[in-house]
């Protein structure tokens, strides 16, 4: 997928890339180096190989926020995937509240200026 993938795109990689330009999602987990061992995601039954199929994707207006992304393998989920975990730090805007405006009552008003 990206700098640091494990291998050669095939049919299955150039449709994901199609769709994440498409909905302009970016994949975070290609974005960093790793080792070798944390770009792995799915190892084949009786571990005779490895790849990389499952990414996490975020909004392109988004991708600076993600720190890292690596999958974990020390998990024993009882599955041939292993997870994917992503540090992100978001800041979030300060919404400034409206001031609250002053009624008036008028019929204080009248009753003054009698």
């Amino acid at each position: 997928m990206g700098r640091y993938g494990l291998r050669q795109r095939n049919e299955r990689d150039r449709k994901l890339v199609e769709f994440c330009k498409r909905r302009q999602l970016y994949v975070t987990n290609t974005r960093f180096t790793q080792d070798k061992r944390r770009r792995y995601t799915w190892k084949q039954p009786g571990d005779i190989g490895r790849c990389q199929i499952d990414y996490i994707m975020t909004k392109t207006r988004f991708w600076k926020s993600v720190r890292n992304a690596k999958s974990y393998l020390v998990v024993d989920m009882g599955s041939d995937h292993d997870p994917v975990v992503a540090k992100i730090c978001i800041t979030l805007k300060k919404v400034q509240m409206a001031k609250a405006r002053k009624h008036w009552d008028r019929e204080k008003r009248e009753d003054a200026t009698l």
